[in-house]
C-alpha cells in the first residue's frame, strides 16, 4: 500500500510541475505566432524534458487550451498525426493529436 502512496504521490508532484510549466509557456509564449518562437521558451523545453510521461496531462490540457501543444507531443513522441493536415488549420491539428491520443492513451 505504501508504494501506491508514493506513487500517487508522485503523479501529483508531476501533475503540479507540469501546470506551472505550462502555466509559464503560456505567459512566455502565448502572445508570439511563429513556432519557432514558441519552442524557444525555458518552459516548453522543461515540459519536453519530461518526456512521454506528460503525454497524458498535455493531451488532457489540449482538450480545452488552444495552445500549440501539438509542438510538445511531436517533439516526445515523434509522432506525426497532423501530417495530412495544411499548415494553419490549428482546430484540425488538435483534433488529429486528439484521435491519436485517444488511441494511445484512452484514459487521458
Amino acid at each position: 500500500m505504501a508504494h501506491q502512496t508514493t506513487t500517487t504521490e508522485r503523479a501529483a508532484d508531476l501533475e503540479q510541475r507540469f501546470a506551472r510549466l505550462a502555466e509559464r509557456w503560456w505567459l512566455e509564449a502565448g502572445g508570439r505566432s511563429i513556432s519557432t518562437q514558441m519552442m524557444d521558451s525555458d518552459a516548453f523545453r522543461e515540459i519536453v524534458a519530461l518526456g512521454e510521461q506528460v503525454v497524458p496531462l498535455i493531451l488532457r490540457e489540449m482538450e480545452h487550451s488552444h495552445m500549440h501543444w501539438h509542438l510538445a507531443l511531436r517533439e516526445i513522441t515523434g509522432e506525426h498525426p497532423e501530417a495530412g493536415v495544411q499548415p494553419g488549420k490549428v482546430d484540425q491539428i488538435r483534433a488529429a493529436w486528439l484521435g491519436w491520443g485517444r488511441q494511445r492513451y484512452p484514459r487521458h
